[in-house]
């Protein structure tokens, strides 16, 4: 998990220094979100990732209750 994190935010910073491509920096679910206060506020992307960080949160709350603590 924190690997993923991690990848976001090198991804994000240095994307733009190491000239990566705009299918790599699009990986990132830092580049999706709105640039504020310079733009215009968007909604749809904010709401899909925050559906998709309940899904994961759901996901693990789900896999840590069947933990087998034998």
């Amino acid at each position: 998990a924190w690997g993923a994190v991690a990848a976001s935010l090198v991804i994000g910073q240095l994307g733009q220094i190491l000239r990566l491509e705009s299918w790599v920096t699009g990986m990132s679910p830092y580049s999706h979100l709105p640039q504020m206060p310079g733009s215009e506020m968007r909604i749809l992307p904010l709401v899909i990732l925050s559906a998709l960080a309940a899904v994961l949160v759901a996901t693990g709350i789900a896999g840590f209750r069947r933990r087998d603590i034998g």
